[in-house]
This record gives C-alpha cells, structure tokens and sequence, in this order.
C-alpha cells in the first residue's frame, strides 16, 4: 500500500502546478544527454569493430589501416563529446542556479519527509536514470518487471472490465514492451474497434484465428492469469498505470532522439553547443513525460 501511495503522490506531484514543470523536463533532458556523452553508444560499436577486425584473416595492412581508421573516428567522438559535455555541464548548473530549481528541491524534500519521515526515497532530481542500459543488471531487470506488471494490470483490467475500455485509445501497440503483450492489447482495439463484447473468451478466439498468434502470447492460461489478478481501479490508479506505460514508452523514443541530437552536434563546425542545446530543449520539453515515480516494488 505504501508503494501505491507514493506512486500516487508523485504522480500528482508531477502535474502542472503553480511554478509549471518545464524546468524539471529541461534538466531531466539534459541528464539524458549528459548520459549519453559520458557512456556513448557508438564507441562501444567501435570498440566491437576493432575486436572483430583482429579476428579477421585478411591482409594485415589492410586490417592496421581499417583499425587506424576507426581509432580516428573514436578520438574525435570523444573529443568532440568532451566539447558538448562541457557546454551541457554548464547549462545543468544554470539551471540548478535558479530561484524555481531551489524551491522545486525544496518542498519535494519536505513533501517526502511528511509522507516517509526518515525512510524517505532519495530525491529523483538527483536524476539518476532507472532506464539506463549502462546501469546494473539489478536495476534493468527491476526496471523490466514494473514496466511488465504496470502492462499486465492494464491488460488483465481490460478483459476483466475493471478498467474502462474506451481507456485503451490512451495506448498505442508500441508502448508495450514485449511482443506478447503488444498481440494481446493489438486483439482487444480489434475486437473494441468492431464493437464485439470484450472478455477472456473473446480475446482467446480473437487470437487464435491469427497466425497462431494465442501459442505465441503464452496461450489461453497466461490470459487467464491477466484476468484472475485484476481487480477495480481507482480513476486515479488507472491513470497512473497508463502514465506509467507512456512514460517507459517516451523514453525509449528520447533515448534515440538523443542520440541523433549528439551526432548533429558533433558534425556542428561552429561549436555554439550551448545555444544549439537551449533550442533543442525549447523544442522538445513540450513533448516529453516525466517519469512518475522513482521506485516502485510490486
């Protein structure tokens, strides 16, 4: 229950309020993209490159030249990615400099110690990324089993009618993680779409009709269980659920989006990293979810 609660309460705690929440999405943005400076994605595939390269049986000129290549390549992605870094560290501590940024960390400090006391949560505008595929193995598979049991109760609440149906024009297909659980809510916009009743015999025909598409979902017992263990939802725990889905979903999309971000600085001649940083941030904060909660067990 107390899971719940907090869920809830930063929930909340996230809508609009007086001060707005562009600030928070902007530094949130930036850790992002400071994430993916310190730990890039395309050095790792470099770093591969040249292990494969040494494997390879081929003219060993060739190979040092290849080698020599990539080795060129990997020094002006770090270097440049250290130029960007700098820019990006400085815009963070601009903005953790201002009067909103001190009020914000202080009532969420104070929110928390009212709601936990001395068992509080450390703060999430510390930011540490719970998404972050350079994190520990720990933290992706606790992050794996919230995103897929925040999809199972949104699933088994739709085929139970615990959840109301016109909810699912929320959700998209590819916000849900895995392939299984795309099937299953792909069969229920069907059968919602062609206004045919909605519950666990209607889903197994509807998918078993479709290229075996039940076996491949775990079969007619996995549906069951989605619906054995779904139970009446608050409006506000259902919210939360989808809020929490989109926001799992969002940020696989802006972990992309950032990258392509780093690739447009990099080739940038000029170097006016800070300003091209401020208008990307301008450009997208519209458009992000800030995750909800920081952590939550099940």
């Amino acid at each position: 229950m107390q899971n719940q609660l907090y869920a809830e309460h930063k929930m909340i705690f996230f809508k609009e309020g007086i001060l707005g929440s562009n600030l928070i999405k902007k530094i949130y943005l930036l850790m992002h993209l400071r994430s993916e400076l310190i730990l890039p994605r395309d050095i790792k595939d470099i770093d591969n490159d040249i292990r494969n390269l040494d494997s390879l049986y081929e003219d060993p000129f060739i190979i040092a030249g290849k080698i020599e290549d990539l080795k060129r390549k990997k020094e002006f992605i770090l270097h440049r990615n250290l130029l960007i870094l700098t820019a990006c560290n400085l815009k963070i501590k601009k903005l953790k400099n201002t009067l909103r940024w001190k009020i914000y960390n202080f009532f969420n400090f104070f929110q928390d110690q009212i709601i936990f006391g001395d068992n509080a949560m450390d703060s999430i505008f510390s930011f540490s990324d719970p998404y972050d595929d350079n994190g520990s193995i720990y933290s992706l598979y606790a992050v794996h089993n919230a995103r897929r049991e925040h999809e199972r109760r949104i699933l088994g609440g739709f085929m139970s009618h615990h959840i109301p149906i016109e909810a699912c024009s929320k959700l998209d297909c590819n916000d849900f993680e895995g392939k299984d659980h795309q099937i299953i809510f792909k069969g229920i916009k069907e059968l919602h779409k062609r206004q045919l009743f909605l519950g666990l015999d209607s889903i197994v025909f509807e998918l078993d009709r479709q290229k075996n598409f039940l076996n491949r979902v775990g079969g007619k017992d996995y549906l069951q269980e989605l619906t054995n263990n779904s139970y009446p939802y608050t409006e506000p725990l259902v919210n939360m659920h989808l809020r929490f889905i989109k926001s799992f979903s969002r940020r696989c999309e802006l972990r992309q989006e950032v990258r392509d971000f780093i690739i447009n600085l990099r080739e940038n001649e000029n170097q006016v990293f800070i300003r091209l940083i401020e208008e990307w941030l301008n450009k997208n904060v519209e458009n992000i979810e800030l995750p909800i909660v920081r952590n939550v067990v099940f």
